[in-house]
């Protein structure tokens, strides 16, 4: 009997889980909605384009150049610096 009502009990916290997990996901979907509501407004009262916003972001641009710079190296081969000319 005493196994019954653990599962019982068990199952109820599990429901009272999910439920709150839920609730949780609403509230953080209107926080961020509100937010991203204030970004968007601040960005057209300061005139600032989505370039603009995804350069500061350091975001890929529909090119897909890093608004950023980068290091003159960055994505090229180099030669090894140590490299043993006997064994290659």
């Amino acid at each position: 009997m005493s196994r019954l009502s653990t599962a019982s009990h068990i199952a109820k916290l599990k429901a009272q889980i999910k439920k709150l997990e839920k609730k949780e996901n609403t509230i953080n979907a209107r926080k961020q909605g509100n937010a991203l509501a204030k970004i968007a407004a601040l960005a057209n009262s300061s005139g600032l384009t989505l370039a603009q916003i995804q350069a500061a972001l350091g975001q890929r641009t529909r090119r897909g150049k890093t608004a950023q710079r980068g290091s003159k190296l960055a994505g090229r081969k180099v030669a090894p610096k140590y490299r043993n000319p006997a064994n290659k």
